[in-house]
């Protein structure tokens, strides 16, 4: 170019990792080579939009009934960096299916993340939905399913079959059936216990101790005739 005119030179860095930078522009004639004026220049790249299907969650894959449950979905822009803007997105998340969305709730911002939080008492399993208002738009992995497993047996609230006025026919041998259906204190049915037992309290025969183990938790007792004593359950 004419160096007796006034010209212009650029160039064009794309940026996609947001950070704080310094561009150097010199002069490479000279022997010693000179910044231009105003070089070198303070560049700053903030992180673009929130790309839904950037977004990272973290969840438990399990949880037990009555337990509380949070999931957390952190931010980030198409390239990877972290976004916090904290005016522009709102997620809603619900459970169920996309005809549940009338049940959304919007998640709550903690720190650099939103948490979704539920309390489930009936075992099951379960897929939560999260979105992108702004966008309209799913994260990453969405739905997210779950499952809610039972909790600890509840003796209280468990069940057998052996009623209080229970008739036996004892005109024979009969093999009395005597079963245990444990349930937590939801009423969740178990299928793996530990710890029933039935105790058999016979006068002729002292007491009798049988443990019950999952997957039936049941035994067979049996009686000859005639029966005098008492059956317990007991956890």
């Amino acid at each position: 170019p004419d160096s007796s005119k006034p010209h212009l030179l650029s160039a064009q860095i794309d940026m996609k990792l947001a950070g704080n930078y310094t561009v150097t522009v010199m002069e490479s004639g000279d022997a010693v080579p000179l910044n231009l004026l105003g070089s070198p220049f303070n560049v700053v790249v903030n992180p673009a939009a929130t790309d839904p299907a950037s977004c990272k969650s973290s969840y438990p894959l399990s949880v037990v009934a009555g337990e509380n449950f949070r999931l957390e979905i952190r931010t980030f822009d198409e390239y990877g960096n972290p976004t916090n803007y904290e005016d522009d997105d709102e997620f809603l998340g619900w459970i169920g299916g996309p005809q549940d969305k009338d049940n959304a709730v919007k998640l709550t911002r903690s720190r650099n993340s939103f948490v979704f939080r539920d309390n489930r008492t009936f075992a099951d399993s379960y897929r939560i939905h999260v979105l992108h208002n702004k966008t309209n738009t799913e994260v990453a992995n969405s739905p997210f399913a779950f499952r809610v497993a039972p909790s600890e047996a509840n003796a209280p609230f468990s069940f057998h079959n052996i009623a209080s006025d229970t008739l036996v026919d004892t005109s024979g041998k009969v093999d009395l059936l005597l079963q245990v259906f444990p349930v937590d204190e939801f009423r969740n049915a178990l299928s793996s216990a530990t710890g029933y037992t039935v105790t058999v309290n016979r006068k002729a025969k002292g007491e009798e101790i049988f443990e019950l183990e999952s997957p039936s938790f049941s035994t067979t007792y049996p009686i000859e005739k005639s029966f005098e004593g008492e059956i317990k359950v007991s956890f």
